[in-house]
């Protein structure tokens, strides 16, 4: 029964993506704050990571084959200046899908569910799912000095996540 639902879900998001709709997203070169874009499955699907349902069981579905949620929080500047990570990133409510990156609060903390076997997700996903303009000068619409700390630790502007721990992302113009 489990995979026959799997099996639908599946077919929906593929409906999702194929019905005409086009997948170009644009990320955003504003000024902070950022709210968390919508539709949200459309910049899932742009940064190449897995969909799951809002339930917690993904699209297409192997239970046994699921890592535990690992969890990062964010610290972002902006000139100094703190930027709030919203809830809802990696979420979309209309579609009832979420990426294995997504926010519950607005707290910076940062859910990473992945499968077994998944890409291990990188900042630059991170920003990408959240609909932000970030390379490795740049971020939104400040580009100059970009400074990225993982754990206190300097680390490159598009590093892997890591598993319950820190991310500060410093940009100066």
């Amino acid at each position: 029964m489990l995979s026959r639902v799997a099996l639908a879900l599946g077919l929906l998001s593929a409906l999702l993506f194929s019905a005409g709709c086009s997948s170009d997203v644009e990320m955003r070169e504003t000024a902070a704050p950022w709210d968390a874009p919508q539709p949200a499955v459309y910049y899932i699907q742009e940064a190449g990571l897995d969909l799951h349902d809002l339930k917690g069981h993904q699209a297409v579905i192997d239970l046994h084959n699921y890592e535990a949620p690992t969890f990062a929080k964010f610290y972002i500047y902006v000139n100094g200046e703190e930027v709030a990570v919203p809830q809802g990133i990696g979420m979309d409510p209309t579609a009832e899908m979420m990426s294995s990156l997504h926010t519950h609060e607005d707290d910076g903390v940062v859910t990473v569910e992945l499968n077994k076997g998944e890409m291990e997700p990188n900042i630059a996903d991170f920003f990408h799912v959240w609909g932000v303009r970030y390379n490795d000068r740049c971020l939104g619409d400040t580009c100059g000095t970009l400074k990225v700390l993982i754990n206190s630790e300097e680390a490159e502007w598009d590093a892997v996540l890591p598993k319950d721990g820190m991310v500060e992302v410093h940009v100066d113009r």
